[in-house]
Order: C-alpha cells, then sequence, then structure tokens
C-alpha cells in the first residue's frame, strides 16, 4: 500500500515538474513586446480615442485601433494604426498625423510615431518619414532621420533631420536638397560685392 502510495505521489510530482517545465518554455519564446504586454500592460483599448491637454487646453488627439497602456511606467503604446490630430492654441486643428504605430509618456505628454509617417498641415505642406517625435512642453515636432516635404508651390524639398512647430510654419531640415518649381540664381555672381558709385 506505502509503495503504491509513493509512485502516484512520485507521479502527481514528476506531472507537476512537467507542466511547469512547459510554462517556462511558453514564456521563454515570447518576444520582448510580448513578455510586456503580460507581464506589466494593465489597460488595453481598442478603436478610441486619447486626448493629451496642457493647462487644461486640448494639444494634441489620438485615434488609434489597439492600445496597451503602462501604469507603472505611464507610458501608453499605440498600434494597428494612429491618426493624430494637433490644435493650436484657438483650439483649432491645424496639422494631421498618420502613422503605422506610436507611444505617449503620460508624465510629459511627448509622443513618438513610427512607420510611414506623413503629416499634413492645413497650410498645404506635408512631411514624410519613417520615425517623428513630439515635445509637448516645447511644441515641436522632430526627427534626426530621412525626411521628405512635399510644398503647396510643388517644391519636393530632402534632408536627413527636422524640426518645426506642429503646424509645419516655422520649419528647419537639416542637410538639405530638393527640386524647386521657382527660379533660383546659384551662381557667383550674385555674392559679388557691387560697386557703388561715389
Amino acid at each position: 500500500m506505502k509503495t503504491i502510495i509513493q509512485k502516484i505521489k512520485i507521479s502527481f510530482a514528476l506531472i507537476l515538474l512537467f507542466f511547469c517545465l512547459m510554462c517556462s518554455n511558453d514564456q521563454s519564446t515570447l518576444s520582448g513586446d510580448d513578455k510586456e504586454k503580460i507581464e506589466s500592460a494593465d489597460q488595453e483599448g481598442w478603436n478610441s480615442v486619447v486626448k493629451a491637454t496642457q493647462n487644461g487646453q486640448l494639444r494634441a488627439q489620438i485615434q488609434y485601433g489597439h492600445m496597451s497602456r503602462f501604469s507603472q511606467k505611464k507610458l501608453v503604446k499605440f498600434d494597428e494604426d494612429i491618426t493624430i490630430y494637433f490644435y493650436n492654441e484657438a483650439g483649432e486643428k491645424s496639422s494631421e498625423l498618420t502613422a503605422e504605430s506610436g507611444q505617449l509618456d503620460e508624465n510629459t505628454n511627448n509622443m513618438s510615431a513610427f512607420g510611414h509617417v506623413v503629416v499634413a498641415s492645413d497650410s498645404g505642406l506635408t512631411l514624410y518619414t519613417e520615425k517623428l517625435s513630439y515635445n509637448d512642453r516645447q511644441d515641436k515636432i522632430y526627427t534626426d532621420i530621412d525626411i521628405m516635404v512635399t510644398t503647396p508651390e510643388g517644391d519636393t524639398l530632402y534632408g536627413t533631420g527636422f524640426e518645426s512647430d506642429p503646424r509645419l510654419i516655422n520649419y528647419t531640415i537639416t542637410r538639405l536638397h530638393g527640386v524647386s518649381n521657382k527660379s533660383v540664381d546659384l551662381s557667383t555672381e550674385r555674392f559679388k560685392k557691387k560697386d557703388h558709385p561715389e
């Protein structure tokens, strides 16, 4: 009788050990993003809207396909395509950003967008890049990678690095090159000092 009970205990211990090993193997095959979702994402949402405000004023509105919120990190991750609407001081929409994914730092209201990022301003200027960040405190969008900008006049500008207000009114392009439909005098004559009559 003791032998049967011991065999049952040993069998039960082996089965328990087997299940523990299976569970640990399943966890080890997960990617970093999947582990983060399992371990600490405490909220999820689908097809909804998040608003970012500054001193009670609407600064941006994010529409997303899927959202994961990590309360301890104060981080919200968006995937399944996002659209961000930026608003000016008067509360009017001034530009629209679309991207494949993004994230929001709830401590600072800073945002980042990734993958086929397009920003279209109401002025007609459009920015294309693969990564773009927004600094809420400075009210600036910026990137340090390749960009393309098209203007309402039909100009196409390229560069590596970009900084602007979200309305794309005052912008700086680093390592600028491009194609312009305007006539631009690039001869050295225009830079020569002209003699003035006395």
